[in-house]
């Protein structure tokens, strides 16, 4: 972004000045982001390309002397996933992203439903300007005789056009069948704003949990949903009444659960945020995982809570039993994935794991 902002005054000075920009794709970065706004070399032949970049792709088989018989043997030397990126020039799974790229390329955003005012919530059209709804699927009537359940998470950040407040709710048919019904995000409004029209919209969805990360700007939200609302399906996590203290071990261990319900299709994912941003969750360090090539990834840590509820003790709708490892992750995972997949599950699983948790990440919170 920096370089990009430096040296454009430079080029648009000029009447013939051209950029040419070299890469093959490695994740859905700055690159990725010019590449789609560009037009083919077709349409820039047809119609022009006045100030526009024009997108061209050489791929192995342009190659004359790269017959099929080399592209096996290189495959099998660089792996397929690397294969696509350096040789096919394609970007889903171009970096180590947590799910597997197979299953990327399958995830379909779908497009929100229409608005129809009839059913729009208490004079919400005149303070949503600055807020995204999605809307997927509109509440079902008597779920809870069904042994269904609506799910909420929430994550707030500070705003300021940078890290955005998300909230998600999902319809749960058991603890492994849930789908995305309903997506809001800013990062514009304050936190008691987006507070308020979620607090409006979870109303509309008959109340669902409600899972909150209290860490920074969290404690913000709970105290709103808490104090203010007055919202009575908080989930608690923490003996102190202070909903989910967060840690960088419980992430490490949820976001494994995450790549198994998405890979598993234990949830429906609709949302085309939310899929792009999974598209560029990467792991940053051996125990930090998050968005990658400038990308944010609120969308995702919003939605892993709301997975971790479904996984622990607290969650009391439709239970199925959870194969920990299938055939074809015993296969396709490395040593070290397979034991996380154990670990996250007979973690999530121990209310006394879980709790000592919350007293490191409360204890972490006040020594700062």
């Amino acid at each position: 972004e920096e370089f990009m902002a430096s040296v454009f005054p430079a080029i648009s000075s000029g009447n013939t000045t051209r950029c040419i920009i070299t890469s093959t794709p490695k994740g859905m970065n700055h690159f990725y982001d010019m590449w789609c706004k560009a037009i083919d070399e077709e349409v820039a032949e047809k119609d022009g390309a006045k100030n526009r970049y024009i997108k061209s792709t050489v791929i192995w088989n342009q190659v004359p002397s790269h017959t099929e018989e080399w592209a096996a043997a290189e495959r099998e030397k660089v792996g397929d996933q690397r294969f696509r990126q350096e040789y096919e020039c394609e970007f889903i799974g171009s970096s180590i992203t947590l799910i597997d790229y197979r299953c990327l390329e399958k995830l379909k955003a779908m497009e929100p439903l229409k608005f129809d005012g009839s059913i729009w919530p208490e004079n919400l059209k005149p303070i949503t300007n600055d807020i995204s709804m999605r809307f997927f699927k509109w509440p079902e009537k008597n779920v809870e005789s069904r042994g269904y359940s609506y799910v909420a998470s929430i994550d707030t950040g500070f705003g300021i056009r940078k890290d955005s407040h998300v909230l998600h709710i999902l319809l749960a048919k058991s603890n492994i069948k849930c789908e995305q019904v309903f997506t809001m995000s800013s990062n514009t409004v304050s936190i008691n704003d987006f507070c308020h029209i979620a607090n409006i919209m979870l109303r509309f969805y008959q109340f669902p949990y409600l899972i909150i990360e209290y860490n920074g700007p969290g404690s913000c939200a709970y105290n709103y949903f808490f104090t203010v609302a007055q919202y009575p399906n908080i989930i608690n996590f923490d003996n102190m009444c202070r909903g989910l203290w967060a840690t960088p071990t419980m992430k490490s261990k949820v976001v494994v659960l995450l790549k198994m319900y998405v890979q598993r299709g234990y949830i429906q994912l609709k949302d085309k945020l939310t899929i792009m941003e999974l598209m560029s969750f990467t792991q940053k360090t051996s125990n930090i995982w998050g968005g990658s090539g400038g990308m944010h990834d609120d969308h995702v840590t919003a939605l892993y809570w709301a997975i971790y509820y479904l996984q622990s003790t607290f969650y009391y709708g439709n239970y199925e039993e959870i194969e920990i490892l299938t055939e074809q992750e015993q296969l396709r995972l490395t040593d070290d994935m397979r034991a996380k997949y154990v670990d996250a599950i007979d973690y999530i699983k121990s209310p006394e794991a879980m709790q000592e948790q919350h007293k490191l990440g409360a204890m972490v919170e006040a020594s700062n």
